[in-house]
């Protein structure tokens, strides 16, 4: 007896992530980030969150550096935040 679903496996790759905030009073956030990365043909990511363990997180003036794997999009064409 053959069971009918089919299974999809995507390959993750790794992606190295860079946030950098402006340096102005209003420009850093505590909530929550999220990107999706998007390559030819609209493939994309999904949402990928962002998560710090510091409750500064995403503070005015800095840089945060996030390494990530998810689905192959090929060549990135645009990420959205």
């Amino acid at each position: 007896m053959f069971n009918n679903s089919l299974v999809v496996v995507f390959l993750a790759i790794p992606y190295t992530v860079r946030v950098t905030t402006g340096e102005g009073e209003d420009n850093g956030t505590t909530s929550n980030v999220w990107i999706k990365i998007i390559g030819p043909k609209k493939k994309n990511t999904g949402q990928l969150f962002l998560e710090l363990a510091q409750k500064n997180r995403f503070a005015p003036g800095s840089t945060e550096i996030f390494s990530i794997e998810a689905v192959d999009v090929e060549e990135v064409k645009k990420v959205e935040v």
